[in-house]
């Protein structure tokens, strides 16, 4: 009969769990700050009949593409 012990928790495997939680975290933020960069110079190159339709004018387009990301992340 083999008996089957279970390793002890170490800190290494909290160690591991943390940087790969961090790391996780970061890539997350990279991704949204790229999509973010996106949308904004999407906007900018929106045409003033089409920024109408959406109810912005072109002040208010360079206002929210001029918006820092932390900022606009704060607000998510």
């Amino acid at each position: 009969m083999t008996r089957t012990v279970a390793a002890p928790h170490s800190a290494h495997s909290d160690l591991r769990t943390g940087a790969v939680e961090r790391l996780t975290t970061l890539v997350s933020s990279i991704e949204s700050y790229i999509q973010y960069r996106r949308d904004r110079r999407a906007l900018l190159e929106l045409d003033n009949h089409l920024l109408k339709d959406i109810g912005l004018s072109r002040a208010d387009a360079e206002r929210i593409a001029d918006t820092s990301f932390r900022h606009w992340q704060n607000k998510v």
